[in-house]
């Protein structure tokens, strides 16, 4: 009798790995009934636009080696193809993001992922980010039952949201489209070299080629936001980062988001309407990345730029040109204007994102670690 009480004290006091690798919680734990590990995504309100943001793309991304899989001795257990737009690679199956705990599932999209040392990049569509209080969302994984993938590429980006195009992966280019619309771009003039990015891969212009959407895939006729990370030498070039091409003199109109050599800064332009130029002179450095942003309201006729996340420069314009249905181009928005530098994550709206909005894109591209904390659960 005294034989068992001992060996019963000694095995209630040996420590087990639990939660682990390929071990299964009980139904109803801290991390919901389904998956066995779980943290807390943290978004500090102080990197929020003024008034806060609703449905927003954030970026999620660092090294979790939690994340990485059971054979590489992480906790994730399924591996599967992603699916539903985008670029197609190996991605968890067993891996959510939700708005409670493990519970509400949020659209999301992986950018890349090594199941070697758990890096990430992500993008969540969060509901609401709060300027006035931190919000919190989950990541959920680890569950040998979920063999599929749990994302949805297309919804993590609103319907306002006309193309995104991330061009990963730092080897081998993919300038494939997110959004539904699926508008995805090809080289013309030669090919497009894959480079390191702002986020991840990024692609690389020589100066003699650009990518293109093709045209009648797109029709910029009211609103809209133009925006890129742009990484370049010479920021003093009369050049086309993004824009629409150009139907031709008097048959409709077109616009660019782009660099001007008068001084070294940024310019947004609308045919048969205003151009307009960031403030000051030599606001960049070169050899550095930086975010510009470009908006324009069709009713308001406000037109407004921006230099990593604040506004520079703003004019008042009617544009009185017709619909072009010409697609977007990436690296020579108009034609004859010629970019040379690198351009990652490229996004375009058809309406005038708000300051918040803009504001809130930087701080979380720019520094996702400073954006939000992530804390472990279980």
């Amino acid at each position: 009798m005294l034989w068992l009480l001992l060996a019963s004290i000694s095995l209630s006091a040996q420590t087990f790995p639990f939660p682990g690798p390929g071990r299964q919680a009980s139904s109803g734990g801290s991390c919901g009934s389904t998956y066995l590990h779980c943290a807390t995504i943290t978004v500090s309100n102080s990197q929020v636009g003024s008034g806060g943001v609703t449905n927003f793309p954030m970026l999620i991304s660092g090294t979790f080696t939690q994340l990485k899989t059971v054979a590489n001795g992480g906790q994730v257990q399924n591996t599967v193809s992603q699916s539903g737009g985008g670029t197609s690679f190996t991605v968890p199956a067993d891996f959510i993001v939700a708005s409670g705990a493990c519970v509400t599932v949020i659209p999301f999209e992986w950018e890349t992922y090594s199941p070697t040392t758990g890096a990430i990049n992500l993008w969540a569509k969060a509901t609401s980010l709060s300027s006035s209080a931190n919000t919190v969302l989950y990541a959920c994984w680890g569950a040998a039952s979920v063999t599929t993938f749990q994302g949805n590429v297309n919804s993590t980006w609103d319907s306002n949201f006309t193309s995104v195009y991330h061009l990963p992966n730092g080897s081998t280019l993919s300038p494939n489209d997110s959004t539904a619309n699926a508008y995805n771009s090809s080289a013309v003039g030669g090919s497009v070299s894959a480079t390191t990015g702002q986020v991840d891969g990024a692609a690389s212009f020589s100066g003699s080629v650009y990518l293109d959407t093709g045209n009648g895939q797109f029709g910029v006729t009211n609103s809209f936001t133009f925006q890129a990370w742009v990484f370049t030498s010479n920021f003093g070039e009369n050049a086309s980062v993004v824009g629409q091409g150009l139907d031709g003199f008097g048959s409709g109109w077109n616009s660019y988001l782009g660099l001007d050599a008068v001084c070294s800064r940024p310019v947004l332009t609308l045919v048969f309407g205003a151009t307009i130029t960031g403030a000051t002179c030599n606001p960049f450095t070169n050899s550095t990345w930086h975010m510009i942003t470009g908006t324009y309201n069709g009713g308001s006729g406000l037109t407004t730029l921006y230099i990593d996340g604040a506004s520079v420069a703003s004019a008042t314009s009617v544009n009185s040109g017709r619909s072009s249905t010409k697609g977007i181009l990436i690296g020579d928005g108009q034609g004859g204007l010629p970019y040379t530098g690198t351009v990652d994550e490229v996004e375009v709206s058809q309406i005038d994102r708000t300051a918040a909005w803009i504001t809130t894109g930087y701080n979380n591209q720019s520094s996702p670690g400073t954006f939000f904390s992530w804390s472990i659960i279980a």
